[in-house]
This record gives structure tokens, C-alpha cells and sequence, in this order.
């Protein structure tokens, strides 16, 4: 077996050496991945989506639906572990799929609760304007409402594209409620890389325009549609210099992904790399003044383009965070970065105030501790997941979206466990009912205990399994190993006559776990002397 290894070696040199030439977004190749000792895991929580590229929430207090985007025009809601059958809304007949082009991104207004908007990016198949970035407004006929008006569409964008690949495309607001819009280079080469630098053009910058009627006009901005106004604290909200009103910052080559953390107002920005580096970027909560973040003069925090000349009015900003193709060991981390979240939720107090992120190509994830002003980040999970995007819900919990497997996973703390809930099924001719509790362990680190106890129905005469005691049936789980589950079942005596038979009202203690997530399902089918006999439960 020994001779295997230095073709393993070969074959991942090849793929690297590929995905590095090709830089895809949205094709994926399986190098190995570094093994690392996990601290968080994920757990599937839908699936049957076609290429998903991003994950939304409207924001409003207990609205726990979450908004899929998929790359070829639809828009679903996956609402209690389920996908619905309508899609929220298609645009399919809108989008140019050509290259890294498509629905790209989308966003809630903040105050949707109150006018019903939100925001899509996209590129577009109209002839006349083939390819280029339509960033548009859309409504909903009520607040929860699963189904969008498809012919409310306001185009507020147009950016006209000069290739099929580096679009960006996602969309987020900031702290005041201004839109940002998150622009690549458009997948030019060489020299005209340069673009990311230009003060006349869109291409390879962050984009911050006002979409709620607050600002200035945008005579001097560089949009071919210009429905908004300008934040007049822009770098030159009024086009001084001849810059475009737009503009946040330059220096772009495809923020691929960021995200707000409320906490301190800043951006988090994944930039994809070209040759050696992947990128974290984060956008001040101070805005009025230009920032440059070096493409194409750099690539992370070495020069890139021969000649290339940073404006002298913008300033230099370095990434907080960058990883390189390969360790210092040649162990392959990642090609191409997909930018996160700080996560924000309750659930799991041990991921609070830390930033996430990940590569697409290798399914590696990273986490930055927000406070660290270093930005020291640590590889944290390598999933072997294509990671299109992450999405927070209305509760700030964190999720990750698996471009080729149509999956939405949740990201998970280290202590975590689903309890799943069946019964009564029925066995021939003995009359007993069986009742079947699993508990598996979906977190990374063992459980120790779990116990579960239920009242018996009325109607069960006679009880065997687990410990029975004044018509209360008690279950003891314990040492569960991560991804590992156990099953206990129990079952009882039954009248002649069937009847409907409720599920037991459970009651389960356990210590230490963030998170438990539980299942009351349907009843189990038994098999007894070729005949299939179930009790309809109650489930409560």
C-alpha cells in the first residue's frame, strides 16, 4: 500500500494546480482536506435545492422561515425543516446563467416589517443588455405572506458587466440602512484588472447607495439605471474628483460574501483570490473617507500587478485575515474564500462574538474572534462541503448552504442532540404496542446523559421496558459519542378493540447541551404474520 501515497500526493498537486488555473466559482473539484480537531458541527436541516447561493431572513421578531436562493432564478422558504412546495418567488426567465452569472444575491429591507421590500441581484438575459448586474426591488402582498409579487419588480440598479465571471452579488445593509452592493472586477485580466482601481467605473468596488429616500441626488453617480440617492457621508457623495458617487471602496477583485456585526457596525468581506491568496476584509463603520483593499496592485498583502499605483486618495487597507492555497506543510486549505457571519444567536454561548467563514473548494471553515484586533483566525471544521454562502435567521443563528449537494446545514456548538419520538406501532396477535425513542448526539463532544420520561396512556394495561414506575416509563440515555445514536424502546399491553392511542407527554432532563432539537413523529409499522396494523397516535 505504500507506493499509493506518492499518487495521492501527485493527483492533489493536479487538482490544486487546476483550481488555481480555473479559479472556479461554481464548479468544484475534491482535494483532501487538513484533518482538524473539531469545535463545532453541522447538522442538516433541508435539502433538494439546486445550486443555493445564499440565505436570508427577514429579520422580524419569531418569523423563523429562511429564504434559499438558488443560483438559476427561484427563491424558497424552508420553514420547520421543510421546503415548501411554492417557491417564494422565479425569476428564471430573467437570469443569464452563462460563466458565474445568475441570481447572486438578496436582501431584506430593514424595515420590512413596515413597507414589505426586498432587494435581488442579478444578471440579466435581456438582449439589450445581456449579462450586465440588475440590482431590483420586489414586495410581498403581506408580511407573511410565501409567495411574492413577481410583478412588483423596480429595477433601482443596472451595471453594465464586461465578462461572465467575477460579478460579486451578494447584498446586505449596513448600520444606517444604506445598501451595500458588493461588485467584482467582471473577470478581466491583466491590465485591465485595473478596473478595481478605476475612479469611473462600478467594476471591482463596494458599492453604498440609499434606497429609502434619504441622501443626495446621483448626478455624478455611474449607474445606466439610477433609482436611489447617495449617502452623503460617501467618500464623494457629490462626484468630487470625478469619482462615482457609488462608491464605498475600490480595490475589489470578487467579494464573494460579507456581512454586518450590529455589535460594532463593521463589514466582514470574503475577497477571492487569485494565485496565492484568499481574503478577509473588513469595511470600517466609518465611511467617508476611500479605502483601497490593494487589487490589483495586491493580492493579500503582496504585490500583484507590475506599475499598479495605489490612488493617493484613497488609503491602503491590508485584509485582517488571509490563508494561502497550501500550509506550511502542503496541506491543501482552500482556492476560493466564501465570506460569513458573526454569529449572533443565543443557542450556543461559546460561538458569541466570533466570525465564520469558508472556502468553497475545500470545505474548510475558519473563526475569527471579533475582539481580536489581530485577526488570528483558527481552522475550525473541514465539512468536505461546497460553501456557497452562510446566513444568519431572524434569531441570529448561524447556517451554511452546500452548493452540490442542494443542502442547508445549521452550524452547531460542540454539545447538541436530536431526540426523535415514535409509536405506538402494533405486533400480531400479542396486542403490544411498541413505543421507540432515538437520541442522537449531532454536536462534537460526547453527551453524558439524557433522560426521558413519559406517562403511559390510560389505555395501556401493562408496561416492559426501561423503568416503569406509577405509570411512568423512564429511559436513560448515556455516553453518546458524537454522530452516534441510541435507541430504547418500550412497550405495552393493549385493549382487544383498537383505538387511538397518544403518544406519552415526555418530559426530558439533561446538563450540559446548547442545543436539543426534538421530533414527536408518526407512528411505526410493525410486521407480524404478513399484516401491517398501526394505532393512529396523538401527537402533543
Amino acid at each position: 500500500m505504500a507506493f499509493k501515497q506518492p499518487v495521492r500526493l501527485l493527483i492533489l498537486a493536479i487538482v490544486v494546480a487546476l483550481a488555481i488555473a480555473i479559479k472556479p466559482r461554481f464548479g468544484y473539484s475534491e482535494p483532501e482536506s487538513p484533518t482538524v480537531t473539531d469545535s463545532i458541527n453541522l447538522h442538516s436541516i433541508g435539502a433538494g435545492f439546486q445550486t443555493p447561493v445564499g440565505i436570508a431572513s427577514t429579520g422580524m421578531a419569531n418569523d423563523e422561515r429562511l429564504f434559499v436562493i438558488e443560483r438559476t432564478g427561484r427563491i424558497w422558504i424552508l420553514e420547520d425543516q421543510k421546503k415548501l412546495i411554492t417557491p417564494f418567488l422565479d425569476v428564471s426567465e430573467k437570469i443569464s446563467l452563462e460563466g458565474e452569472r445568475g441570481l447572486l444575491g438578496m436582501a431584506f429591507d430593514p424595515n420590512f416589517d413596515e413597507n414589505g421590500y426586498f432587494y435581488l441581484n442579478y444578471t440579466t438575459n435581456d438582449p439589450a443588455t445581456y449579462g450586465d448586474t440588475v440590482i431590483s426591488r420586489f414586495t410581498v402582498p403581506d408580511l407573511n405572506n410565501n409567495v411574492a409579487r413577481g410583478n412588483s419588480e423596480e429595477v433601482i440598479l443596472e451595471v453594465e458587466q464586461i465578462a461572465d465571471s467575477h460579478n460579486g452579488g451578494h447584498l446586505a445593509f449596513d448600520i444606517k440602512g444604506n445598501l451595500i452592493i458588493g461588485l467584482g472586477d467582471g473577470g478581466a485580466s491583466g491590465e485591465e484588472t485595473r478596473v478595481a482601481q478605476s475612479r469611473r467605473s462600478l467594476l471591482g468596488k463596494m458599492v453604498r447607495i440609499n434606497v429609502s429616500g434619504e441622501g443626495l441626488a446621483p448626478d455624478q453617480g455611474c449607474g445606466r439605471v439610477r433609482n436611489y440617492l447617495i449617502p452623503a457621508d460617501n467618500p464623494f457623495p457629490l462626484g468630487e474628483n470625478d469619482w462615482c458617487s457609488e462608491i464605498l471602496s475600490i480595490g475589489w477583485r470578487n467579494p464573494w460574501r460579507y456581512s454586518l456585526d450590529p455589535a460594532s457596525g463593521r463589514m466582514w468581506v470574503g475577497d477571492v483570490g487569485e494565485q496565492k491568496f484568499e481574503e478577509i476584509n473588513v469595511i470600517p463603520r466609518t465611511t467617508n473617507v476611500l479605502r483601497t483593499y490593494g487589487w490589483p496592485c495586491f493580492e493579500g498583502i503582496e504585490p500583484w500587478l507590475e506599475d499598479c499605483e495605489i490612488s493617493s486618495e484613497a488609503i491602503n487597507t491590508q485584509p485582517l485575515d488571509q490563508y494561502a492555497r497550501l500550509d506550511s506543510e502542503g496541506t491543501f486549505l482552500g482556492v476560493s474564500v466564501t465570506g460569513g457571519y458573526v454569529y449572533q444567536g443565543e443557542t450556543f454561548s461559546e460561538l458569541l462574538n466570533t466570525y465564520f467563514y469558508g472556502d468553497f473548494i475545500s470545505g474548510n471553515m475558519w473563526a475569527i474572534d471579533t475582539n481580536d484586533e489581530e485577526g488570528n483566525s483558527s481552522l475550525i471544521h473541514a465539512s468536505g462541503r461546497n460553501i456557497s454562502s452562510f446566513g444568519l435567521d431572524s434569531a441570529g443563528e448561524l447556517y451554511m448552504a452546500d452548493y452540490r449537494s442542494g443542502e442547508i446545514l445549521r452550524v452547531m456548538g460542540n454539545h447538541a442532540a436530536t431526540i426523535n419520538m415514535l409509536g405506538p406501532g402494533l405486533t400480531l396477535p400479542d396486542r403490544f404496542g411498541v413505543w421507540r425513542v432515538e437520541v442522537k448526539n449531532i454536536g462534537a463532544q460526547p453527551i453524558e446523559e439524557i433522560r426521558i420520561s413519559g406517562e403511559i396512556p390510560e389505555s395501556v394495561l401493562w408496561v416492559d421496558g426501561g423503568v416503569f414506575r406509577d405509570r411512568t416509563v423512564i429511559l436513560t440515555f448515556a455516553d453518546i459519542q458524537p454522530n452516534e445514536a441510541q435507541v430504547i424502546s418500550w412497550r405495552g399491553l393493549l385493549p382487544k378493540e383498537p383505538a387511538v392511542l397518544p403518544n406519552p407527554t415526555y418530559e426530558i432532563e439533561y446538563e450540559n447541551l446548547d442545543y436539543v432539537e426534538v421530533d414527536q413523529g408518526i407512528a411505526s409499522t410493525i410486521v407480524a404474520n404478513q399484516k401491517f396494523i398501526t394505532y393512529l397516535p396523538i401527537v402533543r
